[in-house]
């Protein structure tokens, strides 16, 4: 509701907002959704549902085009799907962690599959992973070595624009929150 309402999401904390350790991406598309009309939980879960419903059409067709067998990507998307009981109704919380798995698997199948500059696509979605979920810190130099593997050329290239890319949208997030930004995302869950 603080970005429907045009209110800073990091900030010095108060009697009335102490941000959270999250990372901003889900709150910036939920006061989105919440601007076009539509309720706040309602948004998130939304949000949440639509990108679990992405990782696994994404996982179907990543299975399908390594494979070239339909059955297999169906069966790799059902099972992704199917896990959504297992898990505790995980799919559809109003939490960030669709968003941070589908940045993470969309970032890793740009470097495999992606086109001409799947590098820059790769880069983009490796910002939008990290502003999804810091602990995208974690996976993505595992992503990057996959690359480097596969490909190096194409490697080299997203980790030379990924990186300038994240600290730009980092220290910009910094400068306009006065800092704030990087206590509540880096340093307190450091502690």
């Amino acid at each position: 509701s603080r970005i429907a309402d045009g209110l800073p999401l990091y900030c010095e904390p108060g009697p009335e907002h102490v941000p959270f350790l999250y990372a901003p991406l889900l709150f910036w598309l939920g006061g989105l959704g919440m601007k076009l009309g539509i309720d706040g939980l309602l948004a998130l879960r939304l949000i949440a549902t639509g990108f679990s419903l992405g990782c696994g059409m994404l996982i179907g067709h990543w299975v399908r085009r390594e494979s070239g067998d339909l059955r297999a990507g169906l069966v790799a998307s059902g099972t992704f799907l199917a896990g959504y009981g297992w898990l505790a109704w995980w799919y559809d919380l109003a939490r960030n962690d669709s968003l941070f798995v589908f940045g993470c698997l969309a970032t890793a199948y740009q470097l495999r599959h992606g086109g001409h500059r799947r590098w820059l696509w790769a880069a983009l979605l490796a910002t939008l992973a990290v502003l999804a979920k810091q602990s995208a810190l974690m996976w993505l130099p595992a992503i990057a070595v996959g690359a480097l593997i596969h490909d190096p050329r194409t490697a080299w290239r997203f980790a030379a624009t990924a990186l300038p890319l994240g600290a730009a949208v980092f220290g910009a997030m910094h400068w306009c929150s006065d800092g704030w930004s990087t206590f509540y995302l880096f340093e307190m869950p450091r502690h």
